[in-house]
């Protein structure tokens, strides 16, 4: 999921769209600070987080997966 959303960041933000998350806005201009925010971000995150935590976090993921490809999918149409 961290990866098909990664390439929905990469494809959106090519294509001139802004980024929404504060955090992330400023690493949208290099793929490599975009690459390890969010792939090593997370690693870290669950290294520390109780495992009974990593089920909701794969659904909000999800989600926030899920609403990427709606938008992607409204801007075209």
């Amino acid at each position: 999921m961290q990866l098909v959303d990664f390439v929905l960041t990469l494809v959106a933000a090519r294509c001139g769209y802004p980024e929404l998350n504060s955090l992330l806005r400023g690493s949208v201009d290099s793929m490599t600070k975009l690459a390890i925010f969010k792939f090593a971000v997370p690693v870290v995150i669950s290294w520390f987080v109780p495992g009974r935590w990593l089920l909701p976090a794969i659904l909000l993921l999800c989600g926030v997966v899920g609403w990427n490809v709606k938008e992607l999918i409204c801007l075209v149409l």
